[in-house]
């Protein structure tokens, strides 16, 4: 268990917040038996690796994660409003790998660029699994980002 975490016996729970990454809740040993990491405040996953900030908003059914180290940021979205994105600049998985997305919850094999300036990963202007970015569709056109291959 890592990040101050303590190692407990039997079947941990992923909160719903976070379901959509894919965690393990708990490991299973050879012998059958299984344990979970009670993880530290700021930290999630079955051995605690994984790091996340809450971004609270003033409406109390509005909770936005950042993964990865990512920083909470305010920007006006596609509509004019204010919303809560996810600056994933400086942030990474535990293995160095650059991630992207809204909350910063997608391992990233390829940022796209184009005239040479970095596109925001509030966009979807990233590649995965493997994927390298044929080129950038425009925010005026229909599925704008990066189109990968």
């Amino acid at each position: 268990c890592k990040n101050g975490s303590v190692c407990k016996a039997g079947d941990g729970e992923v909160d719903h917040r976070h379901q959509h990454l894919g965690l393990l809740s708990s490991i299973t040993n050879a012998d059958g038996s299984t344990y979970y990491c009670e993880c530290s405040p700021g930290f999630i996953g079955h051995d605690c690796s994984v790091q996340v900030k809450e971004c609270n908003s003033h409406r109390e059914d509005l909770v936005h994660s950042c993964y990865f180290g990512s920083e909470c940021i305010e920007a006006d979205n596609e509509y004019g409003l204010l919303d809560k994105f996810c600056d994933c600049s400086r942030a990474h998985t535990k293995d160095g790998a650059v991630v992207a997305g809204l909350m910063c919850q997608y391992t990233s094999s390829t940022m796209c660029v184009d005239d040479d300036k970095h596109i925001t990963s509030t966009t979807d202007a990233y590649c995965t699994n493997g994927g390298t970015c044929r080129s950038i569709v425009g925010s005026d056109e229909d599925f704008s980002g990066c189109q990968c291959e």
